[in-house]
């Protein structure tokens, strides 16, 4: 199979402003690739740098796709990349590509592939997938916002939701969970994200003073995560880790007490098959994986809900539920979610892009 390249550039407006370790963005923007063959099958894929959390800027993954493109462009795709196992390394491990590229290009060959063989993308990676995705709803704004959402969480079916702490101080934290546990009752699960917001006596404090408000896990509580194990005899309570993940190779990865779930973002941590080797170590130590979404547009959502679909064999609400934050999509059917879950298609299907929203990047 042959490939061959198109990159093309958008600029989406959000229907509210994003603060991202102290950027404040009113716009996602983001690169699309569109991967063909000498069949015209088609694979697409985003590509879109996080403000404040990715080291690239757009221009310079701008800078990387074309030359990848001038690269690789009319070229033999290896075989065997949709196994996940060292293909994709071995064919673009000599780029250095930026994770959100390397994320990008990998999720255009796959979706290529899945098409050149009319299978939906979840069956190619694998042949246990989940037809209805399960997704957790997301907490944001004012105490009045948060408990007005944690109403409509209930109302519409959802079995998890998540909320962010350690932006107030640490009794309205409290008693905002407070208010959420009570509304959500006992079938909901609730899950909390620090994003390192604590020092670690404040987090301790916190841990104690919540022990009667059941949570499934707090992500990353510590400024300072080399007191994760610490924190958890202290408090009890189970613990994710997202950021941590970046500043560890997954086979050099080794248990640690509390830690129940890793959150798994491709486009941070570099791509689907670097992913999927954290989704390995985690199924060998028996910690769950949730797959969480960059705030990518449809398009690249898409394609995690995918991935979560084919490794998802417990049925673990993901976090992939940031399409609200977008006034406008590059698809124009957006992703839905209906009663907590995203329904995956059976059968292979073409995005039906909005070309309005794409602009062609030549040279």
């Amino acid at each position: 199979m042959k490939i061959y390249f198109k990159i093309y550039r958008y600029r989406l407006p959000l229907a509210e402003k994003l603060i991202l370790k102290n950027n404040e963005i009113t716009t996602r923007e983001g690169l699309v690739l569109n991967l063909t063959d000498e069949h015209n099958h088609s694979g697409w894929g985003e590509i879109a740098p996080l403000p404040g959390f990715s080291h690239e800027s757009l221009d310079d993954a701008l800078g990387q796709t074309k030359n990848l493109r001038h690269a690789l462009h009319g070229t033999m795709l290896p075989e065997n990349l949709e196994e996940l196992s060292g293909s994709f390394e071995k064919w673009l491990g000599n780029y250095e590509l930026a994770p959100s590229v390397r994320c990008g290009i990998e999720t255009a060959v796959l979706n290529l592939i899945a098409d050149s063989r009319r299978i939906p993308l979840c069956r190619l990676l694998s042949e246990r997938c989940q037809t209805a995705l399960m997704v957790n709803a997301l907490l944001n704004g004012t105490f009045d916002d948060v408990v007005e959402q944690s109403h409509k969480v209930k109302e519409l079916g959802y079995r998890a939701a998540k909320l962010k702490v350690g932006r107030h101080p640490l009794a309205e934290d409290i008693t905002l969970i407070a208010a959420v546990r009570s509304i959500l009752g006992d079938n909901i699960t609730l899950r909390l994200d620090a994003n390192r917001a604590w020092a670690f006596d404040d987090a301790v404090e916190f841990g104690s003073r919540m022990k009667k408000y059941p949570v499934e896990y707090i992500e990353e509580p510590l400024r300072d995560p080399s007191r994760l194990i610490q924190f958890h005899e202290a408090t009890g309570l189970n613990i994710a880790l997202d950021e941590s993940l970046t500043d560890t190779l997954p086979e050099k990865y080794e248990k640690q007490p509390g830690v129940v779930a890793f959150i798994l973002k491709p486009s941070l941590a570099g791509g689907f098959e670097r992913t999927m080797k954290f989704i390995r170590k985690a199924h060998q130590l028996r910690i769950g994986s949730i797959i969480s979404s960059s705030y990518e547009t449809s398009l690249g959502l898409s394609a995690l809900a995918h991935l979560a679909a084919g490794i998802d064999y417990e049925n673990r609400p993901h976090g992939l539920n940031t399409m609200n934050y977008f006034k406008d999509d590059l698809l124009t059917t957006p992703l839905e979610i209906y009663q907590g879950k995203i329904d995956l298609e059976t059968k292979p299907s073409q995005p039906d892009i909005k070309a309005d929203n794409l602009t062609e990047i030549d040279g």
